[in-house]
């Protein structure tokens, strides 16, 4: 992915030098309520480009209704020989404890309607959901899991789920929590798109096509299945290819919402002024360093944007070094990072965004297996303790009983980080998913100088910028019980295939265009760039499954047996993991062949 950096870069000497006549585009960006309509799509083909956006191009929609975008292309259409259908779609509505606020509504659905959302994003979604129910010859019908009640959070669907497939159930196509249908997928809960006989050869997905490139290095990229993200649906296939049944798509917007993010507080950033020990420097020679300069610094092809960079910055906002408790800086004084604790967003961040790999694949065997030495595990726990152990006056790591004695009793750590950095009293704000960012604290950061957005740090030099994807994010996955399979592949294909142009104004309307200051038309950019270096995400989901399984076979530790979760448990504090990790490895693969075994005895779902 870095010989796109050239290109990144040339767009960006573009995006920044309009920052200062263009940075502040109008729009309120509340997610909160926004509906999720319909249409203006984008031409298939059409190419993303990194840093920039995807190349505008309406679609003729079946019936002749030429969409916004200012050219006709081809109509998208199914050689069908079915009449038209009713499809039940089942979504799961938890918020998820404030980490990622449900979107199944706004921006699956499209049946909210809120004015603070752009018109032209719900007019699109809702074109876009007719659209594919013309060229599917179908109608839908929408169910929600947890809309009134709280018991399906991340987790709480699995044993629904199947429970409904082992009988006749009246559900089409799920779209649930990434964990909960990994979970139900290796329990026969889908059906297999990519087994021929399953629906007479009437599968519609595009990855069937012979023009389909599924070796392309960037699965994000238009060109490679116009937009399919068919390396993250197979990394939540275990294995064998014939066994995909979770699909992952440009329909699915809270992938992007659940990409790991760092927010960066612009009026601290540009209240540095020391070019000398700032890590970036005065990079464009204006006399001053701010906001632009720490992107390029991020942006530079050596890839600074490490730990020890982190820490720099960090130290710029010292407090007090009340060393007995070092985490009271977070509530009286301004610092330089807070990590929270009790989510598992930040140990789960900073972990599984790194080039580490908890699973290989066996070269003889093609099956995956922990392996033998923790090797980057242990470098990993080791910068982190060094980091946090190294800089405790500057960065702060948050649990809820750090919250008792203060003015934020009862909030969350999350929801107490990100008060503090929406009242500039933070630099970084921890590790959050990019969609908290329409989070109300956040938009109003417009009346000052908005918010930036940074990858999470790599833990060296060199490593590659990788972001992950939490596993509380919604994907679809059509039942093996459907009697309309073909149907939902044409349905959810046309979904996928016209909903590029959303994801790029999802970004710009929702939430750069109304951060306001320096950051808005930068953060666009960079939201993008850090798309496009998004990991398959089978080591974090796989090894909740691990755990998942464990504990439904009576381990009742089995979720604290997790890396991240022993990272939050000891509040990054470990020195080395070698011990754990030895004392673990064997049981896990143990539970991990098992899961295996069971996954390749599954019958093909027909």
């Amino acid at each position: 992915m870095k010989i796109k950096l050239l290109s990144l870069i040339l767009a960006m000497i573009t995006a920044l030098a309009l920052l200062v006549s263009c940075g502040n585009k109008d729009g309120d960006g509340n997610g909160d309520g926004g509906t999720e309509t319909p249409g203006g799509t984008e031409t298939p083909g059409g190419t993303e480009t990194p840093g920039g956006t995807e190349t505008p191009g309406g679609t003729e929609t079946p019936g002749g209704t030429e969409t916004p975008g200012g050219t006709t292309s081809s109509e998208i259409k199914y050689d069908y020989t079915w009449g038209k259908q009713e499809l039940v779609l089942q979504f799961n509505m938890n918020s998820s404890g404030g980490e990622l606020a449900s979107g199944t509504k706004k921006y699956y659905a499209g049946t909210v309607v809120d004015s603070t959302v752009p018109q032209d994003l719900s007019a699109a979604i809702k074109r876009r959901n007719g659209n594919a129910e013309i060229a599917a010859n179908v109608s839908t019908r929408y169910t929600y899991k947890g809309e009134n009640n709280n018991g399906y959070g991340w987790g709480g669907c699995i044993s629904e789920i199947v429970n409904e497939t082992s009988g006749n159930a009246y559900v089409d196509i799920y779209v649930h929590f990434v964990y909960d249908l990994t979970c139900a997928s290796i329990r026969n809960c889908f059906a297999n798109l990519l087994d021929s006989e399953s629906f007479s050869n009437q599968n519609c997905f595009r990855f069937n096509d012979a023009d389909y490139n599924p070796s392309s290095e960037n699965y994000f990229d238009a060109e490679a299945g116009e937009g399919y993200f068919y390396e993250y649906m197979k990394s939540l296939s275990l294995t064998p290819e014939s066994r995909i049944y979770c699909l992952a798509s440009n329909y699915t917007l809270d992938l992007v919402r659940a990409f790991y993010v760092m927010p960066v507080n612009v009026t601290l950033m540009n209240q540095i002024t020391d070019t000398t020990n700032a890590p970036a420097g005065d990079i464009d020679n204006n006399g001053i360093h701010n906001i632009k300069d720490f992107y390029q610094f991020v942006w530079r092809e050596d890839n600074p944007w490490n730990y020890s960079a982190l820490a720099k910055y960090s130290n710029f906002y010292k407090g007090s070094g009340n060393e007995s408790n070092p985490n009271a800086d977070i509530m009286d004084e301004t610092i330089g990072c807070a990590l929270g604790v009790g989510s598992g967003l930040s140990p789960s961040g900073m972990l599984y965004t790194t080039d580490i790999s908890l699973f290989r694949k066996n070269a003889e065997t093609g099956k995956w297996e922990y392996p033998t030495e923790v090797g980057e595990l242990g470098n990993l726990t080791g910068a982190l303790y060094d980091l946090i152990s190294l800089n405790r006056s500057c960065i702060a790591v948050v649990g809820s009983t750090d919250l008792d004695n203060t003015d934020y009793k009862g909030m969350s750590e999350l929801n107490a980080i990100r008060t503090k950095f929406t009242n500039n009293g933070i630099l970084f704000g921890g590790v959050i998913c990019v969609g908290a960012l329409e989070d109300q604290d956040y938009q109003n950061m417009r009346s000052k100088d908005g918010f930036g957005v940074a990858p999470i740090p790599v833990y060296q030099n060199g490593e590659e910028y990788l972001t992950s994807v939490h596993n509380i994010a919604r994907i679809a996955a059509i039942s093996k019980v459907s009697t309309k399979k073909a149907q939902c592949s044409a349905y959810l294909d046309y979904l996928s295939r016209t909903s590029a142009q959303i994801l790029d104004d999802y970004y710009e309307s929702v939430l750069t265009a109304s951060t306001g200051g320096v950051a808005g038309e930068a953060n666009a950019t960079m939201l993008t760039y850090i798309r496009n270096h998004v990991r398959t995400c089978f080591d974090k989901t796989f090894e909740d499954v691990i755990a998942n399984y464990c504990q439904a076979n009576g381990d009742t530790n089995a979720m604290h047996k997790r890396w991240a979760q022993k990272l939050a448990d000891n509040k990054y504090e470990i020195p080395a993991i070698e011990g754990d990790y030895a004392s673990l490895r064997q049981e896990k693969q143990t539970q991990l062949n098992t899961i295996y075994a069971a996954w390749e005895d599954l019958a093909v779902a027909k």
